[in-house]
């Protein structure tokens, strides 16, 4: 804080009693004390906002579980179709194999055996008729003379129709192809098989064929795969997608003659559906479906189960966060599942614990400062509020505390109607303690000060009260000054305080220390002998310049001192600048020399010129 009196000329008037008129000066005051609050400093109101649904964020927590697991089954799914898809037509390839296999051996020996007899008996291929009974699958025995005589209807030894025999043979070698494919461990896939002549007629077919042969666009649709050659048969396996109403797995069987890859003696075909397996597909992808419907609300159950289990702590941590905001910094949490929980419930109670000590700190913080504001604003009013105008002077003040409170001290005391007393004072430490011993140094002047005319004497009788009751290791220095200002003279006095400095009209600085110790430090007869008093003369255009060692120690961030050297000097340049002029260039210029360093002492100036 900064006080700057602005001084102007007037009469000094008035008996002992009398105070100094005062003018209203230039004054900033801290203001009033923080009263207590019960509140942090700019705290607001908080509330923590709940979601409406307490199981919120447990379901949000657990459906990306849930939803990971979807996709996760959907995908196995679609893998494992394509893995039963797979399997499943090798399967259905490898009964295709199979049938064409043994179905072409069949083809092949029966296709031997025709050709073997047509080769011994080429007649019959240009012949009509002929007896029954030599018939080739009569003559090597492929069926018996009572099943050909039933088949034909003709006895061995008549002639019969080539045609109606063809048909008989047919027949009875459908029978057996029919037996065949009855026996094949895939009959429910079979659509049809055929046995073909090397110019690709159909010599025999199952009774089970839903369509022609010529239905399966067997020279549309060319084999292009690679065959498995068992025994000089040649089978070859594929799909045939041009087949409605679905694809179909056929297996066609090239027979050869015996090392002879060039000589085709016929076909053997076998159509399989792949129906089942479009069955068994969907029927796994149900299943799998219903295992994985239920597999995932039993995930989702257990997500939102171990959610809730996460969200309780939370949420009670949530709660204790509450009372706490509402003022309750007794509240503590408790984590119960031993992991990021409880360490954050940890963390939480010690920051409770903290903010309990700091507000209680603010508390105590706020109590000093509202004790600092009143005990300045005493200070305040226990200071000149304006400096006095004497006539003859140009007089001027100012007061700046290192701290909230200083313990510097300076006053106009009223002697008699003639002489005004002057005292620059500065106590030993600093804040309150300073501040006590100073108030109490100022009600002992004002009291022995009115009607002493000896400056030694006025402080030998402040010494005699303050020693009694100063606390110990402390003390007060003080220059004191009697002025008559009709004879322009004073009567100064010092207890170890610095020197008062007089610039004359004529250029010299006159450096005035009577001698003498701090008061406080002995009761009486050491003070009193170490006690000095001179009468300076003052003559016109002389500057009196009074200070504390605050001005002089004004350090800078370099730890140098402002000193008593460049004092006189700026005292010297100076001096004939009016009062107020002169203590703004004083202090602008320690404020240059001071720069970002803090303030370390207290500064008070009394100074007049004489007009």
């Amino acid at each position: 804080m900064a006080r700057d009196a602005a001084g102007e000329s007037t009469d000094f008037r008035g008996g002992p009693d009398a105070e100094p008129v005062r003018d209203s000066g230039q004054s900033t005051r801290v203001p009033p004390g923080r009263p207590k609050s019960d509140t942090f400093v700019g705290q607001k109101s908080v509330r923590i906002k709940y979601t409406k649904s307490r199981a919120g964020l447990a379901v949000r927590l657990a459906l990306p579980v849930l939803a990971a697991t979807i996709a996760g089954l959907i995908i196995l799914a679609l893998v494992v179709r394509d893995r039963l898809s797979v399997l499943q037509l090798n399967d259905l390839r490898s009964d295709a194999t199979y049938i064409a296999f043994h179905a072409g051996t069949l083809g092949r020996f029966l296709i031997y055996h025709q050709q073997k007899f047509l080769e011994k008996h080429p007649e019959y291929l240009e012949m009509a008729e002929w007896p029954a009974g030599d018939h080739w699958l009569v003559t090597h025995g492929f069926v018996s003379q009572d099943e050909w005589v039933e088949a034909t209807g003709f006895q061995l030894d008549e002639y019969a129709p080539a045609s109606i025999m063809e048909r008989a043979a047919e027949r009875i070698i459908l029978q057996d192809y029919d037996r065949f494919l009855n026996s094949t461990r895939t009959r429910t896939e079979m659509v049809a098989a055929f046995l073909l002549t090397p110019s690709g007629a159909v010599m025999a077919q199952s009774r089970n064929a839903t369509f022609r042969f010529d239905h399966l666009a067997l020279k549309s649709v060319p084999l292009t795969v690679d065959p498995v050659v068992v025994n000089n048969i040649h089978i070859y396996v594929d799909v045939v997608t041009s087949i409605p109403p679905e694809p179909v797995v056929r297996a066609v069987a090239r027979i050869y003659a015996n090392d002879n890859p060039e000589i085709l003696l016929g076909s053997s075909v076998a159509v399989l559906r792949t129906h089942r397996h479009s069955v068994e597909q969907n029927a796994f992808m149900l299943s799998l479906a219903g295992l994985g419907l239920l597999l995932a609300v039993l995930i989702a159950i257990a997500s939102w189960y171990s959610a809730r289990r996460i969200i309780a702590p939370m949420r009670r941590l949530a709660a204790d966060m509450q009372a706490m905001a509402e003022g309750d910094f007794n509240r503590r949490a408790t984590g119960k599942d031993g992991y990021e929980i409880d360490l954050l419930a940890r963390a939480f109670n010690s920051m409770a614990e903290r903010v309990r000590v700091a507000r209680l700190n603010e508390r105590k913080t706020s109590r000093l400062e509202s004790d600092l504001a009143v005990a300045r604003e005493i200070q305040n009013n226990l200071l000149p509020l304006q400096t006095p105008r004497v006539r003859g002077l140009d007089m001027h003040t100012i007061y700046r505390p290192a701290r909230e409170i200083g313990g510097d001290y300076f006053d106009f005391l009223p002697v008699d109607d003639r002489h005004v007393g002057l005292v620059v004072a500065d106590a030993s430490g600093k804040s309150i303690p300073a501040a006590l011993v100073m108030s109490t140094t100022r009600a002992i002047l004002r009291f022995v000060a009115p009607g002493a005319e000896s400056a030694a004497e006025t402080l030998s009788r402040v010494n005699a009260i303050l020693s009694v009751d100063i606390p110990k290791g402390m003390f007060v220095t003080a220059y004191y000054v009697i002025l008559d200002p009709l004879a322009q003279t004073m009567l100064c006095a010092s207890a170890g305080h610095t020197p008062m400095l007089i610039a004359r009209a004529d250029g010299g600085v006159d450096i005035v220390n009577p001698g003498g110790i701090a008061l406080g430090f002995d009761r009486g007869a050491i003070f009193e002998r170490s006690i000095r008093e001179e009468r300076i003369k003052l003559g016109r255009g002389d500057r009196v310049f009074l200070y504390t060692d605050g001005v002089v120690e004004c350090m800078n961030a370099a730890e140098e001192e402002y000193s008593d050297r460049r004092l006189r000097e700026f005292l010297r340049r100076n001096r004939d600048l009016s009062s107020h002029d002169f203590v703004g260039a004083l202090m602008a210029d320690l404020d240059r020399h001071r720069g970002t360093a803090d303030m370390r002492d207290d500064i008070t100036i009394v100074t007049f010129k004489v007009l």
